[in-house]
């Protein structure tokens, strides 16, 4: 082998090294910092996981007046044979979190109000509480809870509980 072969074989070596040292768990500070141009690279066979896991949960208020638990409420339909086609389903679940994003980064209550007022507030709250199991409810109010880890025993901590929520008035929106 010539000069330039000994080289070449020394400085892919070295590269592979510091490849697999990246990799370790205390080393990616390090190489974050030093390794401006990304050189090295980390390899992730999969995306990083998402540090909080989004929850909707809701109580409602039925016509004795009484609130029911907290439910939680499932927003991902399951899928069909044609859901790579035509989802409506899907519809409410983008509804609902763009509903829910929306008041939750609302800083203004004239904004917040006019959103608990609008049709699709409330046509969004109505379809959570036919999927929480009480489609006969007079009021609703909404809670996103936001779990740290995917650990069952770390418990989630509520980030957004909307004001409550006539439905009486608006029985007539719900989405399908």
């Amino acid at each position: 082998m010539t000069t330039l072969e000994w080289t070449l074989a020394l400085a892919y070596g070295v590269w592979l090294v510091v490849s697999v040292l990246r990799q370790l768990p205390w080393a990616r500070r390090f190489f974050t910092e030093w390794d401006a141009f990304r050189v090295v690279p980390l390899w992730a066979m999969f995306a990083n996981p998402t540090r909080h896991d989004y929850t909707f949960a809701c109580r409602t208020r039925v016509a004795d007046g009484v609130w029911t638990t907290w439910t939680d409420v499932e927003l991902i339909a399951p899928r069909r044979p044609w859901s790579w086609l035509w989802r409506p389903e899907l519809l409410t679940t983008i509804a609902a979190i763009s509903c829910a994003n929306f008041a939750w980064r609302a800083t203004d209550a004239a904004a917040r109000a006019e959103l608990y007022s609008s049709d699709l507030w409330v046509a969004t709250a109505s379809t959570l509480a036919r999927r929480a199991g009480t489609p006969n409810a007079s009021e609703i109010q909404i809670v996103i809870w936001a779990g740290r880890t995917f650990d069952p025993a770390c418990k989630p901590a509520p980030v957004f509980v909307s004001d409550t929520v006539s439905l009486e008035a608006h029985s007539s929106h719900v989405i399908r």
